[in-house]
């Protein structure tokens, strides 16, 4: 039992785990698309037109109104595609949180571990030629009931290290931003002269 006990927390842990990572990433794509960009650089840098080289007497190519027109509607298409990629991968983004929060709901969590509980159990109580094969189901019935509290604590735990990390990344970003305007305050009282010089 103790086995599947460690492999169910740990299971749980490692979801708690990934649902941090997955809550990161979706911040960060949201972020990047909230600064006054429609498409972050994640996808822009990827979707470009192709570059090419043209000989020396090929002048004016560039210029013909049929490259000119194939280009822009090149450059139409690809902000299309970019606009439609980047609308996927925030639902990628999106869903993959979701997913995760699924995967930490300690009630389900404790269920599982009932059922592998009970499974294990009735292994090992018909190996050895026994018919009753609920015979432990009131032992698995309080362990599951001591593994969800003790599921429940451990979200506490997480929730609390969560909001401590937010507070600190709040306060970082607030002493920097305090920092940036002080370095400009610094900097616009300097005469002009001594700003030139540095």
């Amino acid at each position: 039992f103790r086995d599947i006990h460690l492999k169910s927390l740990n299971d749980y842990k490692g979801a708690q785990t990934a649902l941090q990572k997955a809550v990161a990433t979706n911040d960060l794509f949201v972020h990047s698309t909230s600064n006054g960009a429609t498409v972050p650089a994640l996808i822009s840098n990827h979707l470009k037109l192709p570059t090419y080289q043209l000989v020396k007497s090929a002048t004016g190519v560039d210029n013909d109104p049929r490259v000119v027109e194939a280009r822009d509607l090149a450059a139409n298409d690809l902000t299309t595609v970019a606009q439609s990629a980047t609308t996927y991968l925030g639902t990628v983004y999106a869903v993959q949180v979701k997913v995760c929060k699924a995967m930490i709901n300690p009630t389900n969590a404790a269920e599982r571990f009932a059922e592998a509980l009970q499974s294990y159990s009735g292994t090992i109580i018909s190996g050895v030629g026994s018919t009753d094969l609920n015979r432990w189901t009131p032992c698995i019935t309080m362990l599951k009931a001591a593994f969800l509290q003790e599921l429940e604590d451990l979200n506490l735990e997480f929730c609390a290290r969560q909001a401590k990390a937010a507070k600190a990344k709040e306060t970082k970003a607030t002493l920097v931003a305090t920092a940036r305007q002080d370095a400009e305050m610094i900097d616009a009282i300097k005469p002009v002269g001594e700003l030139i010089s540095e």
